[in-house]
């Protein structure tokens, strides 16, 4: 056969780097349709990840709306808590874990519209696969080029069908509680207009616990009933809306980061192998260098958007968790309505703390392991160019991918722990306090 020329090399290279990018262009549609449903729950929270835009963007006036009626909708229920102090606390533990809901949220809220342009660029990185595009390790003269886009297309499939199955556990648990809250207000209120004969013989409730002296005389009265219900549905929206929000982003950005540190692993393991000639290792070490610092940038950017805000939520979900296993250890067997309502809460609350948790120990395990696989090469038999990126990358490998929940610690199972163990501490507290 005719030999090939220089350009005919050169074409094929470019080729396998073509290839990969028209895979990950076709997995670009597939990942837009999964974070579809995310996309329109951050627009009905005035959080814009639809398309880049800047700090005037006129879908924050939702946001302001929601916050200010939710504001109103949270002095009512702290009202409500302080009017019934003197009851027992099983009558307002739910508004005390659903104000905490509201103010985390509102909170969240603020957040978002000072950086939502940064999660609009992190998540289209993440749908895309943009870190990868032009893979400049394809455009090398190795062998077995085929393989290695396998194993990358892999990694990004299964990534993806995990974000999957995540984002959809926590959408059904989220809309499951607030479907309880709504549908348990409308029901009880139906049946009262029916077996009532007036309005004066019963009182029309809401989602939430809350109070509003200022009509509490007009509270049947038309509109008054219409604007408490409007106040407290916004609190309800703010609540389960910018917890899948804040949560499913994270799930979306975390989970790519994690694959991309295992196509690291995966990478680093052909490097002294046949499949990568010896006149090109250098070449392969220092671009698998730049893509490792590409990734650790983008970690670095995630990191930072998560690093004051986890701070109080998981606080929150630690109080929250709390309160829900005081209702199950005193008021469980006094009402179906507390069981069911604790269960939906439980498996909400409980998901959020463990995704971030777990996901953010499985970035640092990840992490751990790529110095051992670049130490477990055969770094030893290359030039001394060679052997001094390795240990430059020996180091850099080493310096740690975890989340910062604040300044206080990081999402790991080691934290998820303390939470559990703080929980059913402040639990038993409560029970004294209470008796």
């Amino acid at each position: 056969p005719r030999p090939r020329t220089v350009n005919e090399e050169v074409l094929k290279l470019c080729k396998m780097s073509e290839d990969l990018n028209k895979l990950l262009y076709k997995k670009s549609f597939e990942n837009k349709r999964i974070i579809t449903p995310l996309v329109m729950i951050c627009m009905s929270i005035g959080c814009n990840i639809k398309y880049a835009a800047g700090f005037k963007d006129p879908v924050k006036l939702l946001s302001l709306t929601l916050v200010l009626l939710s504001i109103v909708g949270l002095g009512s229920q702290f009202l409500y808590i302080y009017e019934n102090l003197s009851e027992s606390m099983l009558v307002y533990t739910d508004a005390i874990c659903t104000s905490f809901q509201t103010l985390i949220s509102i909170s969240k809220l603020f957040h978002f519209a000072f950086t939502q342009h940064k999660f609009y660029k992190l998540v289209q990185i993440a749908q895309n696969s943009e870190i990868l595009q032009n893979f400049e390790i394809l455009e090398l003269n190795i062998l077995n080029k085929k393989k290695i886009i396998q194993e990358i297309q892999e990694i990004i499939q299964d990534s993806w069908l995990d974000i999957k199955r995540q984002l959809n556990f926590y959408l059904c648990c989220v809309f499951g509680i607030a479907a309880w809250y709504y549908g348990s207000c409308f029901a009880v209120n139906i049946y009262n207009i029916c077996t009532h004969s007036s309005f004066a013989e019963f009182e029309l409730i809401f989602p939430f616990q809350a109070s509003f002296p200022i009509w509490r005389d007009n509270s049947k009265v038309f509109p008054y009933y219409f604007i408490k219900f409007i106040i407290i549905s916004s609190e309800t929206h703010i609540s389960g809306m910018s917890a899948i929000c804040f949560a499913s982003l994270y799930i979306v950005i975390s989970l790519h980061t994690l694959a991309l540190l295992k196509i690291l692993r995966r990478l680093v393991a052909h490097s002294t192998t046949e499949n990568v000639l010896p006149q090109e290792r250098d070449k392969f070490i220092m671009v698998w260098a730049k893509l490792h610092q590409q990734i650790y940038e983008y970690f670095c950017q995630m990191n930072s958007l998560y690093y004051i805000q986890s701070a109080p939520l998981f606080f929150v979900s630690m109080l929250v968790i709390c309160l829900l296993i005081f209702q199950a250890s005193v008021g469980l067997g006094t009402n179906a309505d507390v069981v069911i309502k604790m269960a939906l809460y439980f498996s909400a609350a409980g998901f959020e703390v463990s995704m971030f948790c777990f996901n953010g120990q499985r970035l640092t395990s990840e992490n751990e392991r790529l110095p051992v696989a670049l130490y477990n090469t055969n770094w030893y038999e290359e030039n001394d160019k060679y052997k001094f990126i390795t240990l430059m990358m020996l180091m850099r490998t080493n310096r740690p991918i975890a989340v910062q929940v604040g300044c206080f610690t990081t999402m790991s199972l080691v934290t998820l722990l303390g939470i559990m163990r703080s929980s059913f501490s402040y639990c038993l507290l409560l029970r004294e306090f209470n008796e």
